[in-house]
C-alpha cells in the first residue's frame, strides 16, 4: 500500500475508510482551507446580493415615477421658487404621494377620500440573491478549487459558523 495521494495504489480506495466516494471518516479541514474557500463563496454571495438590490431597485423605478421626476427636472432653476408656490407643484406632490401609496399598498378610505396613513418615504427592497445563486456559487467554487460540491458547501457552512463564533458578543462577569 502506498500513501501517495491519500489512496491505496492497488485498489484506488481512500485510506480513511469506505469503498464508495464520500463514505468513511469525514475529512478534517485546516482553518486556512475553511477561510480561503469560505471567503471566496461569501464574496460571491455578497456580490450577488448587491446585484439583486440593484436589479430590484431598477424594477421599482417605473416609467410613471421617472416621468414625474423628469417633469420636475425640466423646470429651470430661476423658475423653481415660483413653481414651488404654484398649483402645479401641489399637483406634482399629489402625484408623488399617490405613487408612494401605491408602491407601499397603503389602504385608501373612500368615505373620507384620503389614505389611512402617510405615504412612506422609504421603499424596502430585499437584498437576498435570486433563486439558485447558492447552488451556482458552490458549483463554481467546486471547479475552481477542484473539490466536490458537498465539500465546498461544508466548508462554506464551516466558515459561516466561524464568523458567528468570532462575532459573538463577549459576556463579561462584572460584579
Amino acid at each position: 500500500m502506498s500513501a501517495a495521494g491519500g489512496k491505496d495504489a492497488r485498489s484506488g480506495m481512500s485510506l480513511h475508510g469506505g469503498a464508495r466516494r464520500g463514505s468513511g471518516r469525514p475529512r478534517k479541514w485546516l482553518l486556512k482551507d475553511v477561510l480561503k474557500i469560505g471567503q471566496a463563496c461569501q464574496e460571491m454571495w455578497e456580490k450577488a446580493s448587491q446585484q439583486a438590490v440593484k436589479t430590484r431597485i431598477a424594477a421599482k423605478r417605473k416609467h410613471e415615477i421617472n416621468s414625474l421626476y423628469d417633469s420636475a427636472k425640466k423646470i429651470r432653476v430661476p423658475e423653481r421658487k415660483a413653481w414651488l408656490e404654484s398649483e402645479a407643484f401641489e399637483e406634482y406632490r399629489g402625484d408623488l404621494e399617490g405613487w408612494f401609496h401605491k408602491e407601499a399598498g397603503t389602504p385608501f378610505n373612500y368615505e373620507t377620500g384620503e389614505y389611512e396613513r402617510d405615504a412612506p418615504r422609504h421603499i424596502f427592497v430585499s437584498n437576498k440573491p435570486f433563486r439558485g445563486t447558492r447552488k451556482r456559487i458552490i458549483a463554481e467554487n467546486a471547479v475552481r478549487f477542484d473539490l466536490s460540491e458537498s465539500e465546498v458547501d461544508n466548508l462554506w457552512q464551516s466558515y459561516r459558523r466561524f464568523l458567528q463564533e468570532v462575532n459573538k458578543p463577549q459576556v463579561s462577569a462584572k460584579t
